[in-house]
């Protein structure tokens, strides 16, 4: 017993305590070429998504409690406002990604910019030679205070998870989910230091199987669909979806009641955003 609680002791954590947040603003052609998973002729309102990011930045700010940094935008690539796929931070590292898809790793150089600019203090890291057939998108990417999930999707393989595994200061794991979600964090993010919030799909209910054979303390919340399942956790706070179902709403009533510490939920509409697949945790990379 005594050994176990030693090792317990020396085991690595990283706290959901976070100081900035990065973002980029959207492209003019965000709405005419953005990739959409969705029926692409589904409009969208560009002046509404706008005003809707502008909210979005707001909220990181007024209820997450975190300084913002708008990065440049770029104009070529209509995708980069959803910069949480260019860079995956954990702790004091900071690893550049390979976007799944082939039309967004130009942003990745920029990111890197971005970092050594914004985030001198951490560890950049780049991937490798052998790392040309590795595709990883940082939405795939879910961490606990203790382990790092990772989504084997259609943006992220295994050789995706293992260039992460190399870069990581806690022990990664990959999480087949199946399902037409795009991202691990479609179906599953963190809503509290040891409680995630999940779709109740199958998608979701795969994320959880394969999440709690690994880290059985966690304490999980279900909501009825995927949009609902995708808030940010920063700082004792939550920034979550509007216009979800109120099943789904008093979900997020009730983490306030039982999650340790968690002081506010708030909620933000990206919903133009959503159309290009974008969700809230794409739209901005938190650091510490």
């Amino acid at each position: 017993i005594l050994t176990l609680f030693a090792m317990m002791g020396s085991m690595k954590t990283i706290d959901f305590a976070f100081r900035t947040a990065l973002v980029r603003p959207l492209t003019p052609s965000f709405a005419a070429a953005s990739l959409r998973s969705a029926d692409p002729e589904i409009p969208i309102d560009m002046a509404l998504a706008h005003r809707q990011h502008e909210k979005y930045v707001s909220a990181l700010r007024s209820v997450l409690g975190l300084s913002v940094v708008s990065l440049p935008a770029l104009p070529d690539y209509p995708d980069s406002v959803f910069v949480e796929d260019s860079a995956v931070v954990l702790g004091a590292r900071c690893l550049l990604t390979r976007p799944g898809a082939a039309s967004r790793r130009g942003e990745v150089p920029p990111m890197a910019t971005a970092m050594e600019r914004h985030a001198p203090g951490l560890t950049l890291i780049r991937p490798g030679p052998g790392d040309g057939d590795a595709f990883l998108d940082g939405g795939d990417v879910l961490r606990t205070s203790r382990h790092v999930f990772v989504g084997v999707s259609s943006r992220t393989n295994a050789a995706g998870v293992d260039m992460l595994r190399r870069a990581s200061p806690l022990p990664v794991h990959a999480v087949s989910f199946g399902g037409a979600a795009l991202h691990l964090k479609s179906v599953a993010t963190m809503c509290g230091p040891s409680s995630v919030v999940y779709a109740d799909t199958d998608a979701g209910r795969a994320a959880r199987k394969a999440m709690t054979n690994v880290e059985g303390g966690l304490q999980w919340y279900p909501v009825s669909e995927e949009r609902a399942a995708n808030c940010i956790y920063a700082n004792g706070a939550i920034i979550y979806p509007a216009g979800i179902k109120g099943e789904d709403e008093a979900i997020y009533t009730e983490m306030l009641e039982k999650v340790v510490g968690l002081r506010a939920a708030v909620q933000v509409d990206t919903g133009e955003m959503a159309k290009s697949d974008g969700a809230l945790t794409c739209c901005s990379i938190l650091l510490p």
